[in-house]
């Protein structure tokens, strides 16, 4: 049974549960594109913080595209999902294909959602992450790292839904978590939506232009 009407509902009742953070100094909300974009900007509005968009992409299994081994983010930080990490090293060859393939779009949506805005700093920021929803958790966990990397003074991780086991790989990880729900019989994120339409990159960029 859904939980959420849409996105944005979604993001009204985290940015409820975040309410610390109202108007922080040194805050900033980070959102995994697409989907996350429209979860954030109502958080970074109700909170009065500035929004932008932190790149990452999960390497999908060539055998079952939605299924991700890994991920890998804008700086080039690369996280595999355990189970996989040795056979990473067994098939460097299709790893690195699907890599370069993940990078690619990667820089193709850096210059369509940055042709004239400047990606704001992370150094020593209090940083919330917020995507529509969290499954095997790759794309969140190679976020995490890439904004420590980044010199970010806290990580807050902030969902709608997330799966049991990977909320708890993801406390171990960041500094704080906010995860409205996860259920027990959890199978992807869509089911806690009404409607869980895809968000578009010209969706994303008008998002951006309002928030810049």
């Amino acid at each position: 049974m859904a939980i959420y009407k849409d996105r944005r509902a979604a993001g009204h009742v985290l940015a409820k549960a975040l309410g610390d953070y109202h108007g922080i100094r040194n805050g900033l909300v980070l959102a995994l594109p697409r989907g996350g974009v429209a979860v954030a900007e109502e958080i970074a509005r109700a909170l009065k913080l500035p929004l932008d968009v932190i790149l990452v992409r999960k390497l999908p299994f060539p055998d079952n595209p939605e299924f991700a081994i890994g991920a890998i983010s804008e700086d080039g930080s690369l996280f595999m999902n355990p189970e996989f990490r040795s056979s990473s090293a067994q098939y460097p060859e299709w790893l690195q294909k699907i890599i370069q393939e993940q990078m690619s779009i990667i820089q193709q949506r850096a210059r369509i959602y940055r042709p004239h805005r400047r990606q704001h700093s992370i150094k020593n920021k209090i940083v919330i992450l917020v995507d529509d929803g969290v499954a095997t958790g790759a794309t969140m966990r190679i976020a995490i790292q890439a904004v420590q990397k980044a010199g970010a003074a806290k990580t807050i991780v902030s969902v709608p839904i997330a799966s049991p086991s990977t909320m708890l790989e993801l406390e171990a990880e960041a500094d704080q978590i906010v995860v409205l729900e996860a259920p027990l019989d959890f199978q992807a994120v869509g089911q806690a939506y009404e409607s869980f339409a895809q968000v578009s990159d010209e969706e994303v960029c008008e998002i951006l232009d309002r928030n810049s």
